[in-house]
């Protein structure tokens, strides 16, 4: 929770060493996501213990905000002409995608047969908390489209869609850092499987015979949402790419992502969002 804390309070404040290239509160972050990861891939220990910690973390993270601190972070803009400050803001959405895999994941797995689950009902809850304070307040969301609603399931998504079809061409640009794009779209496709309600990475393909029977295997309190979530998921993944350079449609995303066109490290976790 202290790091959520100072992340939130220094997120957008540039380092005093490095400048615009990474924010102050980027390391608490990073730092926050890494924690949080490890607990959710160790989710496949059944020992009363580490079941606990984990939900411990997860309460404790919502506690410090952040959930507000992710909507803040994904919707905000990147202007990709200032390549420091773009570098920056995409590290950020980077590992507040990465916390957001970890935990929805985490409170996924935390169900029970009962549909018990003090985790995903907090985690839930302050999503609608975050959605109604932004509608409240008029926070107008920037990655949100549609004039629906517009929370940070769907704000995830949407950046998904909009960093997706340009992961390839980024990673090969003449910088000696080139734009995080593709390591985005990555920890994107992570956090919306997350959302969708998949297995952790780790046990992924330790569960594939349940691949064939997975709507039913997740029927929990939150499967509404959940569905809500693929549906979202599964628009943005079978979106057409644009090729700017023609002004035309290119290929199909999917198809694209799955035979590692845009970057063998995209297959697995598309795969798995799936």
């Amino acid at each position: 929770s202290t790091l959520v804390t100072i992340a939130s309070e220094s997120i957008d404040a540039p380092s005093s060493l490095r400048g615009a290239w990474a924010s102050r509160g980027l390391c608490h972050l990073e730092c926050a996501a890494m924690l949080l990861l490890r607990a959710w891939r160790s989710s496949g220990n059944d020992d009363c213990h580490a079941h606990s910690a984990r939900l411990t973390l997860l309460l404790e993270a919502l506690d410090a905000g952040i959930i507000g601190l992710a909507s803040r972070i994904v919707t905000a803009r990147v202007h990709l002409r200032d390549h420091d400050g773009a570098y920056s803001r995409m590290r950020s959405k980077i590992a507040i995608c990465l916390v957001l895999a970890a935990l929805f994941g985490i409170a996924g797995s935390a169900e029970d047969e009962d549909n018990n689950s003090a985790g995903a009902t907090r985690l839930y809850g302050a999503v609608d908390a975050d959605c109604a304070a932004a509608l409240a307040y008029g926070d107008e969301r920037e990655m949100g489209g549609g004039g629906g609603r517009t929370d940070i399931v769907s704000s995830t998504v949407s950046l998904l869609g909009a960093t997706l079809p340009y992961a390839q061409r980024f990673a090969m640009e003449d910088e000696d850092e080139p734009l995080p794009m593709m390591n985005l779209s990555e920890a994107c496709l992570l956090a919306v499987g997350s959302m969708c309600g998949a297995e952790s990475p780790g046990s992924f393909w330790d569960n594939t015979s349940k691949l064939s029977n997975f709507g039913e295997a997740r029927i929990h309190k939150f499967s509404l949402q959940r569905r809500d979530a693929c549906a979202m998921t599964c628009k943005a993944l079978t979106s057409v790419a644009k090729d700017r350079g023609n002004n035309r449609s290119g290929a199909f995303l999917l198809p694209s992502v799955l035979v590692g066109a845009l970057g063998a490290s995209l297959v697995t976790p598309a795969l798995r969002a799936t």
